[in-house]
């Protein structure tokens, strides 16, 4: 079998200055994810959707609605783990952002943020 070398820093600059997301995705299932996270990046630009959230956590993406009975616990589940991905492990106890909500009249509306 013939092996094909490249340069980490054009496979690197190749992804970032690529337009499409499928591009970007067949060089993150080729080469993994993680090489294309620079060290010290920020947390908001790794995290775009559900998935990243779910894969920074170790939370599968099949398994994260498991004991969640209603769509609304489902789609509060969602947030919560946005949110604690968003904290990057920083304990309970520090303070970070979380998102409140409030379902009522069959309704779900944002409520408030607060700092805890």
């Amino acid at each position: 079998m013939e092996k094909l070398q490249i340069e980490k820093s054009k496979l690197v600059d190749a992804y970032n200055n690529t337009a499409t997301h499928r591009t970007r995705y067949v060089l993150e299932t080729l080469f993994g994810k993680e090489i294309f996270i620079q060290p010290g990046s920020d947390i908001i630009s790794r995290i775009k959707t559900l998935e990243d959230a779910c894969n920074e956590l170790g939370i599968g993406m099949d398994t994260r609605h498991s004991n969640c009975p209603t769509a609304y616990k489902k789609a509060e589940r969602d947030i919560e783990i946005f949110a604690e991905a968003l904290r990057e492990g920083k304990p309970a106890g520090e303070c970070y952002y979380y998102p409140y909500f409030n379902c009522e009249d069959g309704g779900f509306e944002y409520e408030d943020s607060s700092l805890r």
